[in-house]
């Protein structure tokens, strides 16, 4: 329920969304969808602009790696300062 609430609430906002871990993502999107979408990219899609990235909890061990964090530290910084 709380995905479609998302999805209603940002529909047609030009918002961009930043879904945190496979989870949610897949909750989103749904699995079929979800699991096809890369990491750290924005999509446009229901009307809004998401992306998706490992979630940042401390057991996730995506982030061990330093060029993965990088990474996703570069894509946010990008994601969010204006084009």
């Amino acid at each position: 329920m709380a995905a479609n609430t998302l999805i209603v609430s940002v529909r047609d906002t030009d918002r961009r969304v930043v879904l945190l871990g496979n989870e949610v993502r897949n909750a989103v999107l749904g699995r079929e969808l979800g699991e096809k979408w890369p990491c750290a990219k924005f999509t446009k899609i229901y009307g809004a602009t998401y992306a998706w990235i490992p979630h940042p909890s401390g057991r996730n061990q995506f982030y061990n790696n330093l060029k993965n964090r990088k990474k996703i530290g570069r894509f946010l910084i990008r994601g969010y300062s204006s084009e």
